[in-house]
């Protein structure tokens, strides 16, 4: 076919090199070109290091001497001539077998930067004349390129150190940049209200530390932290880290820092960027604090109740006796009285006999008196039985007098339990709506600051998308790891955070105004209301292919509302912590029991330990993993339910077989004592 006309390579190689970017490597590209585009023996792309040696950055040689060629003594004297000079030189190598090199210099600003290097072995002088003006057109428009390439570089530099320093003042955000040397070397206007300082005077060439405390919260000397902290980030590239800062007033603030190394002007400075998180330190002091008051409270109500059952429990135990005492005395009284009434009928009869002998038999008043005399010792005798009698009767009465006061006094100190008791739970509802409100307010700056951040975040990318091209491999996977995958991680965490946090407020809230609820007692169906239940569980019962049987169910006057949630929960909790690795079975029975009915709700599930089988009535108590979402309120909320209508709730269970919940309904409504609650 022969050689292609002389232009077409020429053609080609500059709508390549008219189409290379600034974020594109020349030299690469321009051997690219001379390799890819013209028939060589040898190409290679030759450049001068700071130390004054040459570097060849791409190069190949194809037959003949190989990479010899590039090591003879010669190539390296021709690049650093044409270098000083900016002229082409041509050089012949004798072989075997011969090699003709063309030193051609790349101009760019009237500089020769790089020095293209064309060989080819065993060309006639006519066929190198034809080559040379091509590679002199070639090295002509790459030193035109490369011109540009730097022209656009520098303006992509300036626009983008220009939107940094726009950003660097603009910013909210107290924002300091430092040397090397860990001095500042400039600062925003928002870093001089942080630092309580009037001008930057005050601030420049002084050391962060000098802000600072001798010592940190976490007990390191600030200058030593600082030193340690400035080493660390010009090993890993950034560093985030807490920081106590006391302004010239004396006034001191915590702050979340972070300390990165980034290119300004061409050289490395550190970058200082924090918030100020006291509030947040503060919040998390007084959240610990309200804990642990929430905690004893909940311990003192705890106190209370049973010692307000344990009271109960004896005064219907004092009642029971003092009814059977009644009793007793009254068969007692009964008693002596028909006794008595013998005793008179039998004294009558004798005093009717006494004047019948009088009267028809004086002869026998010997044996009369003798037998009056009798007759009057045994009516001593009776006499002092009764009397006897009587003063057991007054003992008896007086004993009942004392046990009326005791019980009385009881009662009134009943009273003053209850009173007690309404007053706590007044305080604790309260207290529920103190710490809801003063966590929402709290919340609701998490939940906007860390919008604020993504927004932020966002910003900062989009800011480092071209500039972090620029930077070393390492620290550009560094920065890209940030932003991708550290930076959104943290801030889903704090989402997550701030939600269940949230929720966990709401069903605070839910559990202190249970309290305020009244019971409305009317007839229901137990049957119908667990099946209208167990239809909103319909989608779980089906997808998990879980056996539900459900035992005769009677209909007793209660709380609809009450029931339908007791139900709810346990059923919810039943299926919800079903085992995976056999199928669900659930089953829910009555018992009547006399005064009261006994339903169970049972499962094959995890069970659960003996150690938490009461831990989990507590609020915001769970037992076992915590694969499931929850805050631990159901059972605390089922219980106070529960007790709200006069019943008793439990749990059976064993690790790894299933759990048996059981609770109890009086048949007749619940009525709390005088001055009670069933709270």
């Amino acid at each position: 076919m022969g050689r292609p006309p002389a232009y077409m390579p020429f053609v080609k190689a500059a709508q390549y090199l008219s189409n290379v970017r600034a974020d594109q490597d020349f030299k690469s590209e321009l051997y690219n070109v001379v390799a890819n585009f013209f028939q060589v023996d040898v190409v290679a792309v030759a450049a001068k290091n700071p130390d004054g040696k040459v570097t060849f950055h791409d190069c190949r040689q194809d037959n003949g001497r190989g990479a010899d060629i590039l090591l003879e003594p010669a190539v390296e004297k021709n690049v650093l001539d044409v270098m000083d000079t900016g002229l082409f030189k041509q050089e012949k190598l004798t072989g075997p077998p011969d090699i003709t090199l063309f030193f051609i210099p790349v101009e760019v600003a009237k500089k020769t930067t790089t020095v293209l290097i064309i060989g080819h072995y065993n060309m006639d002088p006519p066929e190198i004349k034809s080559h040379l003006n091509e590679y002199l057109a070639v090295a002509r428009l790459a030193g035109s390129v490369q011109s540009r390439i730097i022209c656009e570089r520098e303006n992509i530099e300036r626009k983008s150190n220009e939107k940094f320093r726009l950003l660097f003042h603009r910013s909210c955000d107290p924002i300091l940049l430092l040397d090397e040397a860990g001095c500042i070397i400039e600062c925003n206007e928002a870093s001089l209200q942080a630092l309580g300082a009037k001008s930057k005077e005050l601030v420049y060439r002084k050391l962060l530390s000098s802000f600072a405390p001798k010592y940190q919260p976490d007990g390191q000397v600030s200058s030593v932290k600082e030193t340690q902290l400035l080493s660390e980030v010009i090993e890993t590239g950034d560093v985030q880290f807490e920081w106590l800062v006391r302004r010239p007033d004396g006034t001191e603030v915590i702050v979340d820092a972070k300390l990165s190394t980034v290119l300004m002007d061409g050289a490395k400075v550190q970058l200082v960027h924090w918030r100020d998180i006291t509030e947040r330190k503060l919040f998390e002091e007084k959240l610990k604090y309200l804990n642990a008051e929430l905690e004893n409270k909940m311990h003192e109500l705890q106190d209370v109740n049973a010692a307000l059952e344990e009271e109960i429990s004896e005064r219907q135990a004092m009642q029971e006796a003092l009814g059977q005492l009644n009793v007793q005395l009254d068969n007692r009284v009964q008693e002596r009285t028909r006794e008595l009434q013998d005793i008179n009928a039998m004294l009558e009869e004798e005093i009717m006999e006494r004047q019948a002998a009088q009267e028809a038999l004086g002869k026998m008043n010997t044996n009369l008196e003798n037998k009056v005399k009798e007759r009057t010792r045994e009516l001593q005798n009776i006499n002092a039985m009764l009397e006897e009698e009587i003063m057991e009767r007054q003992a008896a009465q007086e004993a009942l007098v004392r046990s009326r006061d005791s019980l009385i006094t009881r009662e009134t100190q009943l009273r003053h339990y209850a009173a007690e008791l309404v007053n706590t739970n007044k305080e604790l509802r309260d207290f529920a709506n103190i710490v809801a409100h003063d966590f929402r307010t709290p919340m609701v700056n998490l939940k906007g600051f860390s919008q604020e951040l993504d927004h932020s975040l966002a910003d900062l990318k989009q800011i480092l998308k071209d500039q972090v091209l620029h930077f070393p491999e390492k620290f550009r996977r560094q920065v890209n790891e940030l932003l991708d995958r550290d930076v959104p991680e943290a801030l889903t965490y704090i989402h997550s955070s701030v939600d269940r946090l949230d929720r966990m407020v709401a069903a605070l809230l839910r559990l202190a105004r249970l309290g305020r609820r009244e019971m409305i007692y009317h007839e229901v169906d137990i049957g119908k209301l667990i099946n209208t239940v167990l239809q909103s569980f319909y989608h779980q019962i089906e997808k998990k292919n879980i056996h539900i049987e459900i035992g005769p169910m009677p209909q007793i006057e209660t709380d609809h509302l009450a029931i339908e949630q007791i139900m709810a929960n346990l059923l919810d909790n039943a299926i919800k912590y079903l085992a995976s690795d056999r199928r669900g079975e659930i089953s829910v029975a009555c018992t009547d029991n006399g005064s009261e009915y006994m339903f169970s709700v049972k499962d094959n599930g995890r069970g659960i330990a003996a150690a938490d089988r009461e831990k989990i009535f507590e609020i915001f108590r769970r037992s076992g993993t915590q694969d499931l979402p929850g805050e631990g309120m159901g059972l605390a909320y089922v219980r106070t339910l529960i007790r709200h209508l006069g019943g008793r709730l439990w749990c059976e269970s064993e690790l790894g077989i299933g759990t048996k919940m059981n609770f109890t309904v009086p048949k007749s409504p619940f009525v709390p004592l005088p001055g009670f609650s069933s709270q």
